[in-house]
């Protein structure tokens, strides 16, 4: 990861740095950028990148962004609690992203559907953060721009009284996994998108509890929907992402560890090895 400068200008956050790729090749001459907040005189760029980043997917990655005009843009950029950020190769947009504060239990479910009770409950009459919206052109790929993006929205939601932020991301695209999880971020559930009926992720970052929960690992690849959802259910959660092997290195939660803190050794493998036993092909232990 490149040296990031802070400065605030006009009580603004503003971030610059430089990239060293473009078109997925290391360039001799960083090229500098900028990211700064969005508003409502970039809402012609923001849907040209929208409609750019869109018309490039495959059939298969349709899901992994949602397309917005220039109206909706307009629209968002008048809500206050739609943080929109950008980041800037001097006057052209090149990738941008959304925190959306929500305050209250409905604006979070329609963010971020099927949350855990246990979460939905920690939640209720707080402030929370759902990061949305994702992108960069793909010639600025392969700079850490998304991670960038989502510690911004992380500093920013902190600022505004967020305690917790969520996410959520289309279970086949691993690409935007390594960021969250490399962010802190946890995968706690799993569900359909309501909106285009996409099999998602559901991401969570806690400020008052520690990311990395320690304890029996499990690894299940990225695309084994099954044992993903098996160790889900079983107060298991995704805390980290193996990017040689495309898998997701699954951890127990609390409830979890309060279970096989009452077992001994060999309890603890029966209640591990029942896991595996769920499913044909099994697990892998780390």
């Amino acid at each position: 990861m490149y040296h990031i400068e802070k400065h605030s200008v006009n009580n603004h956050s503003v971030w610059r740095g430089r990239l060293f790729k473009a078109n997925g090749e290391n360039i001799k001459n960083p090229i500098p950028f900028y990211m700064r907040p969005l508003n409502i005189n970039d809402a012609s760029a923001m849907s040209s990148l929208s409609e750019r980043i869109y018309s490039q997917l495959t059939k298969e990655e349709e899901c992994f962004i949602h397309k917005h005009t220039l109206a909706e843009y307009q629209k968002s950029l008048t809500n206050p609690d739609m943080k929109y950020i950008g980041i800037f190769v001097g006057a052209q947009l090149i990738g941008m992203s959304c925190l959306h504060i929500c305050r209250d239990s409905e604006t979070l479910s329609a963010e971020i559907p099927d949350l855990p009770q246990v979460i939905r409950t920690e939640c209720q009459n707080i402030n929370t953060g759902a990061l949305c919206s994702d992108c960069v052109l793909p010639e600025y790929r392969g700079n850490g721009l998304n991670q960038l993006m989502i510690s911004y929205r992380k500093d920013l939601a902190w600022q505004l009284g967020c305690n917790h932020v969520f996410s959520i991301i289309d279970r086949k695209n691993h690409w935007n996994m390594v960021p969250y999880f490399g962010s802190g971020f946890q995968m706690i559930g799993t569900t359909i998108d309501p909106d285009d009926g996409g099999n998602i992720s559901l991401m969570h970052y806690n400020f008052n509890r520690k990311q990395r929960i320690i304890g029996t690992e499990i690894r299940a690849s990225y695309l084994d929907f099954s044992k993903i959802d098996t160790l889900l259910a079983n107060h298991y959660i995704g805390s980290g992402f193996n990017t040689q092997t495309g898998e997701i290195i699954f951890t127990p939660n609390i409830q979890a560890q309060q279970i096989i803190s009452h077992c001994n050794q060999h309890l603890e493998n029966q209640y591990i090895s029942h896991l595996i036993q769920s499913h044909s092909g099994g697990l892998v232990y780390v």
